[in-house]
């Protein structure tokens, strides 16, 4: 793989920021999205705070203990599998002064335990999983069975930030397609790391199983915002691949890619969309063959269909509202009122000219 490149000094400071925006965005968007429940307002020390709606007050508790957490959980929760292991944070040192700073904050502000605390509300686990946010000395997300971990790469956020300047229109449209993107990437991992954990059965292609995964929960759980940060991920690798096709690369470097356990990017790009189309075509309709080929848009509602029933099947047993959220997600929103196509249109994946590169390790 390439390895990140520091950045110049005049756009470190730029950088930094927009890093940190879209760290944000990630922390919130996922521990959000997993679990399907809203947080409370009161989160300014970065702990859990418990649900809101229809479950009873919980008092003034101790919202740091993951055993508080998880306790709640279990009792309005409906897994049938038992919860014996627990998500957990681990730092790292970092030497480049740009990831620095950020680890740090993510340290002071407890943002990686507010992941791991909704998780746990979320999921029952038989083992310890450990969250990490690290540097890896090149771009890439991955699941580490040998340690059982889930990893982030800081470079991977560095290089999804320098690739979207290219198509982003503002800088707080930068932020939050970085952010989605990001998030994406997060909830693969989780994918893998859950195949493996849970014995999961994946009968495919494992790495286009957990992008199924990683967009059926942004879909289901988080609305618009998480179609927007599905089109995000797709984007991204709209991006590498256009990234390959500059690239010169000789006959056996691209059998190499052929060969990889990930699909191509150009295919992670439209499958990606295809699944967003699918969930509501209406909607969407904008995509369609542009970028979204016709012939491969008519299949895409059945093809969404399978995916988000054969996940919610698979992880029914281990998901604390029993699926209850997900369940009204798994089929096309076809023909029915407030789903016309939308004014705002989706952002078009226009594909920038830029250096060889990639992210290939997710």
């Amino acid at each position: 793989m390439t390895s990140s490149k520091k950045p110049h000094d005049g756009v470190k400071y730029v950088l930094r920021r927009k890093l940190l925006s879209a760290l944000v965005v990630l922390v919130c968007a996922a521990a959000l999205l997993v679990s399907g429940c809203k947080r409370s307002d009161n989160t300014g020390n970065g702990n859990s705070t418990g649900f809101t709606g229809d479950t009873p007050s919980q008092g003034n508790i101790d919202m740091s203990s993951a055993e508080v957490i998880k306790g709640m959980a279990n009792e309005q929760g409906q897994a049938t599998q038992p919860d014996k292991g627990n998500f957990r944070v681990e730092y790292s040192d970092v030497r480049n002064p740009d990831f620095a700073q950020i680890n740090e904050q993510f340290r002071q502000q407890r943002m990686l335990e507010s992941i791991a605390d909704d998780l746990n509300a979320s999921i029952a686990i038989p083992e310890n999983v450990v969250i990490t946010f690290k540097e890896c000395g090149q771009p890439n997300a991955f699941w580490n069975p040998r340690d059982r971990q889930i990893v982030m790469c800081y470079e991977l956020m560095a290089q999804m930030t320098e690739d979207f300047k290219v198509v982003a229109k503002t800088q707080e449209q930068l932020g939050e397609m970085v952010g989605g993107a990001l998030t994406f990437a997060f909830i693969h991992e989780l994918g893998h790391c859950l195949i493996d954990v849970l014995n999961l059965p994946s009968t495919g292609r494992e790495e286009d199983a957990v992008d199924q995964l990683s967009t059926f929960v942004l879909i289901s759980l988080k609305g618009e915002e998480g179609e927007r940060m599905a089109i995000s991920g797709a984007i991204s690798w709209g991006i590498q691949y256009e990234k390959i096709k500059q690239s010169g690369k000789t006959a056996a470097e691209l059998d190499m890619l052929w060969a990889d356990e990930h699909s191509m990017d150009g295919q992670r790009f439209y499958n990606i969309l295809c699944w967003v189309f699918g969930h509501n075509p209406n909607k969407y309709m904008a995509l369609l063959n542009d970028p979204l080929p016709e012939a491969r848009a008519v299949r895409c509602p059945a093809e969404y269909s399978r995916l988000a029933n054969a996940w919610l099947n698979l992880l029914k047993p281990y998901l604390k509202d029993g699926g209850a959220k997900a369940s009204a997600h798994t089929e096309p929103m076809m023909n029915t009122p407030g789903n016309a196509p939308s004014d705002t249109q989706p952002s078009q994946p226009s594909q920038p000219s830029s250096s060889p590169g990639g992210h290939g390790g997710h």
